[in-house]
């Protein structure tokens, strides 16, 4: 059995204070919580600050933000090798943009670093555009096309 947790980030704060390391005792608490109730679960996937391209959460992330957000992200990286990987749990960083570009960022530009992320996992909100399984099938294959073309440009 496999879980999805949404960490969140934090609430009356900034992504200066979290990539200063601020919030990582908070964080190491969230960790411990999850690791004392890992039960039979084979793999829990935890995405830090979803949506954080979005404007509905505290923690959204604005174009001053890019490089706090990602400093932000390698930590509570880190925080997971040491609080879970580090104990025989098989725990899983994901990065989970929300589709689209919300704030008025490049949401690629907060991407921490192929060591930081173990799983992309994007909010797709398709509200009855994509209505049936063709439609949902060639979006997705358009997104990954577009997707591996950024990826290889930066390369």
């Amino acid at each position: 059995e496999s879980v999805d947790n949404a960490v969140g980030a934090f609430w009356g704060s900034n992504w200066q204070a979290a990539a200063r390391g601020d919030h990582d005792a908070n964080l190491r608490t969230a960790l411990q919580v999850i690791n004392n109730g890992w039960g039979n679960k084979k793999t829990v996937y935890l995405r830090y600050a979803h949506e954080f391209n979005g404007d509905w959460y505290q923690w959204k992330v604005t174009p001053a933000d890019n490089e706090y957000f990602k400093q932000a992200s390698i930590r509570f990286y880190n925080l997971v090798q040491t609080e879970l990987v580090a104990k025989g749990r098989d725990a899983k960083v994901a990065w989970a943009p929300n589709s689209g570009e919300h704030n008025g960022i490049n949401t690629e530009l907060n991407w921490p670093g192929d060591q930081y992320i173990d799983v992309i996992a994007v909010d797709y909100y398709d509200w009855d555009v994509l209505n049936t399984q063709a439609k949902w099938d060639a979006n997705f294959m358009k997104r990954s096309e577009e997707r591996r073309v950024g990826k290889e440009c930066r390369s």
